[in-house]
């Protein structure tokens, strides 16, 4: 096991970004480990790809801006045309010398604050889907690609179809446990053995009552590898400021008791810019000296939302690292620290 996990890091180290070299195909039951030392740079380089070509595109966009290379590959998997695995995404990654990171997200459209028409975590259960989400699991495992999956992210919020709220309330939690659990399950039986699953929880609960609270919501640390969360500075220029610590501490504490032993990742983090160019480069400043000084010891994987996005009024969010000048600064000195060099680690 140890040789072929050297084996493995060998042929990442030889794809190279950009390389053009043919992916090799690798075999074993592997798992993204937190790493032996330091903390796994990762990144969500765009909101959604077209095509591969733009996929590559941003992934080498955002290697050229920082000038430094992450290990991990987030990006959407949405079920807009049907519930298929992004097989040309995973492997694209791959062959980069990244792993993928997928958000697995249960939805026909964007439909924000509202049920879904088509999907749901009880139809998921009940076992509706169970052909697709079969042929998903076998192309999986037949891709041999390490990868880690992220089911139905940031639940106790309000936004999406697989929220709390639009599953009952105080059944909301149950339903999507069940969900989760079936979809690894499923996985199990046609013996996938490559997938990472993770668990991405939301900076806050909205709504903020107990039954929402994060841990509600957990499968258990017998399915899951990893447990993380979003936390977000303000998004729109109009929007309340919060400083770093003010998110991060309370958020840290609730993904702290989830569970004992899981590593935590930041899935996603990020703020807009403001007319106050100092406002946005001092939140990075403080998100990467908390890091780095180790006053959130078991944080083992960063990412950052590297995507500028138009919202439902017309305003901007500048949440790119290179919204500003000194943005782009405080994001490459932290960024380029030794502590974010951390190579894959695979059990």
């Amino acid at each position: 096991m140890i040789f072929k996990a050297i084996i493995f890091l060998i042929i990442l180290t030889a794809a190279g970004c950009g390389s053009g070299s043919e992916f090799i195909k690798y075999q074993g039951a592997y798992k993204v480990a937190e790493p032996t030392s330091g903390i796994y740079h990762s990144i969500f380089p765009n909101i959604d790809f077209k095509n591969e070509t733009e996929q590559k595109y941003y992934i080498n966009e955002y290697i050229d801006i920082v000038g430094a290379k992450p290990v991990i590959i987030h990006f959407s998997n949405h079920w807009f045309d049907g519930i298929e695995f992004p097989e040309d995404e995973a492997k694209l990654v791959a062959q980069m010398g990244f792993v993928p990171c997928i958000r697995m997200l249960p939805w026909s459209a964007f439909n924000i604050g509202k049920k879904d028409p088509v999907y749901s975590l009880k139809k998921i259960y009940e076992g509706k889907y169970d052909d697709d989400l079969i042929e998903y699991a076998n192309e999986v495992k037949e891709s041999n690609v390490v990868m880690i999956i992220e089911f139905a992210v940031e639940m106790n919020g309000n936004w999406f179809p697989w929220s709390g709220v639009f599953n009952g309330k105080e059944n909301g939690p149950k339903v999507y446990k069940k969900a989760y659990r079936y979809i690894i399950d499923l996985f199990k039986k046609q013996g996938v053995k490559n997938v990472t699953w993770a668990f991405h929880i939301n900076y806050n609960s909205t709504p903020s009552d107990e039954w929402n609270k994060p841990i509600n919501y957990y499968p258990g640390d017998e399915y899951i590898d990893w447990i993380g969360f979003s936390v977000y500075g303000a998004q729109k220029s109009s929007d309340h400021w919060y400083d770093w610590y003010s998110l991060i501490n309370p958020v840290y504490k609730d993904i702290c008791e989830i569970s004992a032993s899981k590593p935590i990742a930041i899935f996603e983090f990020g703020v807009t810019e403001t007319k106050n160019n100092w406002e946005k480069s001092g939140w990075v400043r403080d998100a990467f000296a908390s890091i780095i000084h180790g006053n959130f010891p078991r944080i083992k994987m960063i990412s950052w939302w590297h995507s500028d996005f138009q919202n439902s009024d017309g305003s901007m969010t500048y949440m790119r690292i290179d919204s500003s000048p000194e943005a782009l600064n405080e994001y490459q000195y932290g960024i380029r620290n030794e502590i974010f060099k951390a190579p894959i680690n695979l059990k």
